[in-house]
């Protein structure tokens, strides 16, 4: 369903695409905490996790690049704080 939505990206209004994803997908619950920010590594590990290579529509992309920083960030987080 995703694909085909972004599949003809040129064709594709921006926030029409995001309203129609947003009823796609399922609830999930990230949580952010501004007190990350002012961890000294914060930054370094949204870079790293950012910077691996993830193949595919470049909107999976972003969904695999978010997934697996939210897995990071709970991890850091805990360990961290």
């Amino acid at each position: 369903m995703i694909n085909a939505l972004f599949s003809n990206i040129r064709g594709v209004r921006t926030k029409k695409a995001i309203h129609r994803l947003k009823s796609l997908v399922k609830r999930n619950n990230i949580r952010f905490l501004n007190s990350w920010i002012d961890q000294p590594d914060f930054y370094d590990v949204v870079e790293k996790e950012w910077r691996i290579h993830v193949k595919g529509y470049p909107m999976w992309i972003m969904q695999q690049k978010l997934k697996n920083l939210s897995k990071k960030l709970s991890v850091w987080s805990k360990d961290t704080i």
